[in-house]
């Protein structure tokens, strides 16, 4: 998986209008984000025509969140943006110049109709950590995935891959997550990380 598309472990839940900071800790631009009906689309940094065509116009109804970041917040705007062809609305779409993919959805598995756009077809996995079950509800899926434990108000990080089995959730044929979800996690855990290798409905 490339620098550039892996998802970013984040301790703090961003809100729509808030600034993403570099991995150097220092202040950062805002992060690149579309809603629309609800959802949630992440900027990717993959340029428009760079291994994704752009299909039919979509209706307005797309905004751009306002950002916080320096001389006060500003103010949402609707912008103009295309299908991906070949790919559901609900799950990506594209505008002049970058792609951006609805953050319930995993493009780090296989069946992401993204996947091979979006990584380089590694299978790596990191190792390591005790075997463990989770119990929690979904706090976000912008940069990565988030959860908050049932137990006490612990929050751990969920490092989804290519390994990861994600069952009985579904959106638009593929597995999706949304906020306060309640989860049942299984794999490997090492402080507050865990390593995914099955997601299902918390019993």
């Amino acid at each position: 998986m490339s620098t550039a598309m892996r998802r970013l472990a984040l301790i703090v839940v961003l809100a729509l209008t808030g600034c993403a900071s570099d991995e150097s800790g220092e202040g950062g631009a805002c992060a690149a984000a579309l809603v629309h009906d609800g959802m949630l689309y992440r900027g990717t940094g993959v340029d428009a025509g760079r291994g994704v065509r752009s299909g039919e116009l979509i209706e307005e109804g797309f905004s751009l969140p306002g950002c916080n970041d320096g001389g006060g917040p500003e103010p949402d705007r609707s912008t103009t943006v295309f299908a991906v062809r070949g790919v559901s609305p609900e799950v990506a779409v594209i505008d002049d110049a970058s792609l951006y993919v609805n953050t319930g959805y995993f493009t780090e598995l296989r069946d992401h109709p993204l996947h091979e756009v979006l990584h380089d077809g590694s299978s790596k996995s990191r190792r390591g950590g005790s075997l463990c079950t989770i119990d929690g509800r979904v706090l976000e899926t912008f940069f990565s995935l988030w959860l908050q434990t049932q137990r006490g108000r612990r929050r751990m990080s969920v490092a989804v891959d290519v390994h990861t089995r994600i069952e009985g959730f579904d959106r638009a044929g593929l597995p999706y997550l949304e906020d306060d979800d309640a989860i049942r996690v299984h794999g490997r855990c090492r402080r507050d990380a865990v390593l995914a290798r099955r997601i299902e409905p918390a019993a």
